[in-house]
């Protein structure tokens, strides 16, 4: 889902520019339902008036809006990094430093709303670099070729399956 913002606020623009949804969907998740959520790329990427305090703003309410009373599986997971060295990355608001800020504020957040947090920041930096478009794929080279290793998504999907074997 783009953005957990609404339009209009803290300079926020864009949501719903991909998918048409400007609100949360309602949900009938149950209390013994698997919640996985993480939205700051948008969020420091289309609220350029105050990114900071739009995510301060609203990611409590997003992650309440996620919460069923005693649901004992739900998980916040940080952003991956965003390489702005790669071709194509005309993003320039989306930035570590912003990612990174959010990573903190976000995992804090999750924590004292009972919710476990995964690190894919963590996981994913080290090769941040190494991007085969500008956001999606992580390659390294062999033999001065690259060779795809699948999304970041890959390596956070991985990661993230013995997380959630272990809480």
């Amino acid at each position: 889902m783009e953005g957990i913002y609404d339009n209009g606020n803290f300079g926020c623009i864009g949501r719903g520019k991909f998918t048409g949804r400007k609100h949360f969907p309602r949900h009938d998740m149950k209390h013994d339902d698997l919640v996985i959520v993480n939205d700051a790329h948008w969020t420091m990427a289309f609220c350029e008036g105050d990114r900071y305090s739009a995510y301060a703003f609203y990611l409590p309410k997003y992650l309440d809006f996620f919460s069923v009373s005693n649901q004992p599986l739900k998980v916040f997971i940080t952003s991956p990094p965003w390489n702005p060295l790669k071709g194509g990355n005309h993003c320039k608001r989306r930035t570590n430093i912003n990612l990174s800020w959010a990573n903190q504020l976000g995992s804090s957040v999750a924590t004292a709303r009972s919710w476990h947090v995964f690190d894919a920041w963590s996981r994913l930096m080290p090769i941040y670099n190494t991007t085969c478009d500008p956001a999606h794929y992580i390659c390294t080279k062999t033999r001065g070729k690259k060779v795809s290793l699948g999304g970041t998504g890959t390596i956070v999907v991985d990661a993230l399956w013995e997380f959630l074997l272990n809480i």
